[in-house]
């Protein structure tokens, strides 16, 4: 557990707590629908030079197990799943399996337990708690699940249409292209698109190892 307990310099001893100061929250997974992908830009070290490199990756979304809720129950003291998880199936998701790919972390707090993905920094400034995210580390992850075969290849006519619907953004865009900072979406919209573009076609020749 990487959160710190900041003691208090002019106390006799030590008071030793890992208990966050926050309320506790329902444990939770991840779950990815084949047709949910977007064009991310991952920081990749190449040598001594750090470049950007467009991937498609698979948008994720969080699904928290309450007791109560789309089927989630409590068994006694823990949380039967079964039947949300079925239902996820269901719906054409992949479940991607926390204790498989290790992306929570619990820690203790006020009447129970905090859960919290492993790319949020939890840290204690005085009497407040501050948290920050590492989102490129999130995003080498979301590209190591495909990577290894957690989620499928994206298929190419979903990637498509995501290019078919930012076109259309650009488009609705073009009456305001006079606006500088409408000038600028628009320009970074264009370059976005191509590069969505020769991602698939990066994809359709190479495979898996686009991932790589």
């Amino acid at each position: 557990m990487d959160y710190t307990t900041y003691g208090q310099p002019w106390q006799k001893k030590k008071i030793e707590t890992h208990r966050l100061p926050v309320k506790a929250n329902h444990i939770f997974f991840l779950k990815h629908h084949p047709q949910n992908w977007e064009l991310v830009y991952i920081d990749i070290k190449k040598g001594k030079e750090t470049i950007k490199k467009p991937y498609w990756l698979p948008a994720l979304h969080t699904h928290k197990l309450t007791p109560g809720v789309n089927g989630c129950q409590m068994n006694g003291k823990q949380i039967d799943s079964s039947l949300a998880k079925s239902r996820v199936l269901d719906e054409g998701y992949t479940i991607i399996d926390p204790e498989k790919y290790d992306y929570i972390r619990v820690y203790p707090c006020n009447r129970g337990n905090y859960h919290v993905d492993k790319f949020t920094k939890i840290e204690r400034i005085g009497n407040r708690i501050v948290t920050t995210y590492n989102l490129n580390d999130y995003n080498l992850f979301r590209k190591d699940l495909v990577k290894a075969g957690a989620i499928k290849l994206p298929h190419p006519v979903i990637l498509k249409g995501i290019i078919v619907d930012t076109k259309k953004r650009l488009h609705r865009k073009g009456n305001k292209s006079h606006i500088p900072e409408q000038r600028r979406i628009m320009d970074e919209l264009v370059l976005q698109i191509e590069d969505m573009e020769k991602c698939i076609d990066t994809i359709e020749k190479t495979g898996i190892k686009y991932y790589a």
